[in-house]
């Protein structure tokens, strides 16, 4: 997979991951808080409701990452 990395990432770091499905967006962070990515993800899926704004979707459950 081709990783890039993204401008916009306030409190974590985002990349583009081209992957042979298509692209996808990932953010991270070294230290979420407990409810950091499942809140985002919960605002993805109400932005994808019918006559919302266009916008990306989770592709599945957000996790944080421990390095």
């Amino acid at each position: 997979a081709e990783v890039e990395r993204r401008p916009g990432g306030d409190i974590g770091q985002a990349w583009r991951v081209e992957t042979d499905t298509g692209p996808l967006f990932v953010k991270t962070h070294r230290h979420p808080p407990p409810t950091l990515f499942p809140t985002e993800a919960a605002g993805l899926r109400w932005l994808a409701e019918p006559g919302a704004a266009a916008a990306a979707r989770a592709a599945r459950p957000l996790l944080p990452v421990r390095s």
